[in-house]
């Protein structure tokens, strides 16, 4: 099951194990986080990734705001499984970078509007899941018979809401993907 919470990080120092994995991203601000004894920071551009049963001690720093992913193995399909202890195996601060930092932002927006509605926590969180996954392994190759696999965490029901009929796999391959075009008139701005 995945649980994904919007929180302020207090600037008192705190220390606990619980059985879930964590992913500890921040929308603004930073904390100083120490897992199994590996110290890092938590910021707009680094993450935490904190194994299940992995001691760990935390604070904010100053004014922050985390967006923080629990992650219980209960129920969890065994190819989320694999994801989950690739990702976890070991405390980890990844380096994000700007396209990722734009969907935490999307994220955390989304999350702040409609934060009680599980199922778009679950899809929310299955996204950075998995967006931090292919950034930190790569991606993950087509099936026997060219089938492209989504590899879990988005349910059914929001891949329909996506577009997708039951017989496709998400996310499809490049070559089948539909075209965007963007209207000349728009321009990018810092």
């Amino acid at each position: 099951m995945l649980k994904a919470r919007l929180i302020r990080l207090d600037d008192q120092a705190h220390e606990h194990t619980h059985d879930h994995h964590q992913l500890v991203l921040s929308l603004s601000g930073r904390a100083e986080f120490e897992v199994n004894g590996r110290g890092g920071e938590v910021c707009r551009m680094r993450a935490c990734l904190v194994p299940g049963d992995a001691d760990h001690q935390f604070a904010g720093v100053g004014d922050n705001r985390m967006l923080i992913l629990d992650l219980d193995e209960l129920d969890t399909p065994s190819e989320d499984l694999e994801l989950l202890t690739h990702l976890f195996e070991t405390p980890r601060y990844p380096q994000l970078d700007a396209d990722f930092q734009n969907l935490l932002s999307y994220a955390g927006a989304e999350l702040e509007r409609y934060g009680s509605d599980p199922m778009l926590a679950r899809a929310l969180g299955g996204v950075l899941l998995r967006a931090l996954h292919l950034r930190l392994f790569g991606e993950r190759q087509a099936r026997p018979g060219g089938r492209w696999t989504w590899n879990g965490w988005m349910p059914i029901s929001a891949s329909i809401w996506c577009g997708a009929s039951a017989s496709q796999s998400w996310p499809r391959s490049p070559a089948s993907a539909p075209a965007i075009s963007m209207p000349s008139s728009r321009t990018a701005s810092a």
